[in-house]
């Protein structure tokens, strides 16, 4: 691959290692994590035969913190509510959350991003779906 089109894994893991550090948002989910969420009604959970985006590497769950103080701004839903006020294209919330919604999908989307359209936190990298299911932690990946 070239700088222009950078390896997903990195990127995704690049974005999701910084958002782990500061907000425990970050989610690589291996197979064998999320195969201990399925058969059980969790929401989030997938067939670890499957995969899923965030185990292929070409996943993150992020948000944008406020740089002076520190913390993640206001969105028009919390991270992993699963309401429709989650939906990327809600039009209630705040003009304010709405912007920064819509801030954050225009950085995601131009660094070759989309979002999942019932949870303005989650982008997936292009192509996911032609990626091998990765089945190691964050540390075996290597800084």
């Amino acid at each position: 691959m070239s700088h222009l089109d950078p390896d997903p894994k990195i990127t995704a893991l690049q974005s999701s290692r910084i958002l782990t550090r500061r907000t425990g948002w970050g989610k690589a989910n291996p197979p064998r994590r999320s195969g201990s969420a399925y058969g059980i009604d969790d929401a989030q959970g997938s067939d670890p035969a499957d995969g899923s985006r965030h185990n292929r590497g070409c996943a993150v769950d992020l948000t944008l913190f406020d740089l002076g103080t520190g913390l993640p701004v206001s969105m028009p839903s919390g991270y992993d509510e699963f309401s429709h006020s989650a939906h990327s294209d809600y039009t209630g919330g705040s003009e304010e959350q709405r912007r920064h919604r819509d801030r954050l999908r225009s950085a995601m989307e131009a660094e070759g991003f989309t979002v999942y359209p019932e949870e303005w936190w989650h982008y997936d990298y292009r192509d996911w779906q032609h990626y091998p299911i990765l089945n190691v932690t964050f540390e075996e990946l290597g800084p």
